[in-house]
């Protein structure tokens, strides 16, 4: 179970606490802030359609399940023809 959130510097719990987006370029800012006392931690997450990470591991993720998919279609046909001839 996660941890309740509370503010950095007061201690506020979950409802005292804002959560809201801004928008930046290529990305966006997460931004949490208290009601409270104004404290406020933000951190900027990159687009997807920008982040080159992301895309290099979505291309190596999908070339490894084919690849995996050859290699059960090979053993399947290697099985079934040890079987029926």
């Amino acid at each position: 179970m996660m941890p309740e959130p509370v503010c950095g510097h007061c201690r506020a719990k979950r409802p005292n606490l804002h959560c809201f987006h801004e928008n930046a370029y290529k990305g966006k800012f997460q931004v949490v802030r208290c009601l409270l006392c104004g404290w406020q931690i933000s951190r900027y997450v990159p687009s997807k359609k920008y982040n080159a990470a992301w895309r290099r591991q979505l291309l190596l993720t999908f070339r490894a399940e084919m690849e995996e998919s050859r290699q059960e279609a090979s053993e399947f046909t290697d099985l079934w023809r040890g079987r029926h001839f």
